[in-house]
């Protein structure tokens, strides 16, 4: 049996309202048994069952020990959670030592998915740690980039190395062609160096195979023009 009920046909008026002018709670709810809900909002239609509204303090803020602190479910096309911002952060994850922000996909779907029009989708900040990590357990991929036209993974370093591979088996592996602007190095070895210095090494051994042919050339000539003087002075 409800102790309070408030009604109100006027879209204008509250029809229940709690206030505490001393800073306290305006209005509380309190389930006494484990399955019981403090809180109910009901939506009928497009409504919508809880808002809060705050100018410059929290609007909505869940607080629990163990369990769930704010909790969205969709039962059919709908979303669980949402944050709309214009200018600030939508969703927000802060965390000491555990995880800020978790996203699992239990069958074909995304874990977690970021979209963008023109700025960065998904963007990780780190000082010491690494600021965007991808681990495949399996058979999986840890980070897979596509891109139609631009960059798939691009990775962009002041003085440390923009992207390192390592493996005990291949670190790295390219289907298709691969274009290197700067120092390419093997070993400590720069190798375009080493293959300049193989081109400049060809290009004077077909200069030496052009002397030499042109020298055996006149050489052949001379020993020519002498059995034919030899021949005419034992004639």
């Amino acid at each position: 049996m409800s102790i309070v009920i408030g009604e109100t046909a006027d879209q204008g008026t509250i029809a229940v309202r709690g206030t505490n002018h001393a800073g306290g709670t305006g209005v509380l709810g309190e389930a006494a048994e484990n399955t019981g809900i403090a809180v109910l909002g009901n939506g009928g239609g497009s409504a919508r069952g809880v808002v809060g509204v705050s100018a410059a303090n929290t609007a909505v803020e869940g607080d629990t020990q163990t369990g769930i602190a704010v909790y969205g479910i969709a039962s059919g096309d709908g979303r669980g959670v949402v944050g709309v911002s214009d200018s600030n952060t939508a969703v927000e994850g802060n965390t000491q030592t555990g995880i800020a922000v978790f996203g699992i996909s239990k069958g074909t779907g995304r874990g977690v998915v970021g979209s963008s029009d023109a700025g960065s989708a998904v963007e990780g900040d780190t000082q010491t740690g690494a600021a965007i990590m991808g681990v495949a357990r399996g058979t999986g991929r840890g980070v897979v980039g596509t891109s139609l036209t631009g960059s798939a993974i691009e990775g962009d370093s002041v003085s440390g190395i923009a992207i390192f591979g390592k493996s005990a088996n291949l670190a790295g592996r390219f289907e298709g062609n691969v274009e290197v602007t700067g120092s390419l190095k093997l070993s400590g070895q720069d190798v375009l160096a080493a293959l300049k210095s193989i081109a400049a090494l060809q290009a004077q051994v077909t200069a030496l195979q052009t002397d030499l042919k042109s020298d055996v050339t006149q050489l052949v000539a001379g020993i020519s023009t002498l059995a034919s003087r030899v021949s005419a002075l034992g004639g």
